[in-house]
């Protein structure tokens, strides 16, 4: 059962990715289930894209967008731009982007066009 949408989801690889970060978010972070915004439609120059997980901060302001792959599939630059187009229309500050064997987590620098990556999970997600 999908604790957000509060539905039942086949398990298809990159949804499991979802599920687990999901899970990890609700008990592992400082953010709650009803900062979460799982699958939304949104559009991006006319166009209707569907991004994984937004995070909101208690501003309901987006913080943090997540993109979510299948093990299967090697996050590289194409996955980091795939990411930052759905920013454009939202302007979280970071992004996360998982294939559930490896999570990166980074700061959108708007100004530079650049990213910052985090080298460990920064203790205000935490909340340690």
């Amino acid at each position: 059962m999908d604790p957000v949408r509060k539905k039942n989801i086949i398990l298809q690889p990159e949804e499991m990715v979802r599920q687990l970060l999901l899970q990890w978010f609700i008990t592992k972070t400082v953010f709650g289930r009803n900062q979460l915004q799982v699958e939304k439609l949104i559009s991006i120059n006319d166009q209707a894209k569907r991004f994984d997980i937004v995070v909101y901060n208690k501003s309901v302001q987006p913080y943090i967008l997540v993109e979510c792959k299948a093990p299967g599939v090697t996050v590289d630059q194409n996955v980091f731009d795939q990411i930052s187009v759905y920013n454009t229309a939202l302007k979280a500050p970071y992004l996360m982007v998982s294939n559930g064997l490896g999570t990166w987590l980074a700061e959108q620098d708007f100004i530079l066009k650049k990213y910052n990556f985090f080298n460990k999970l920064p203790d205000w997600l935490l909340g340690t």
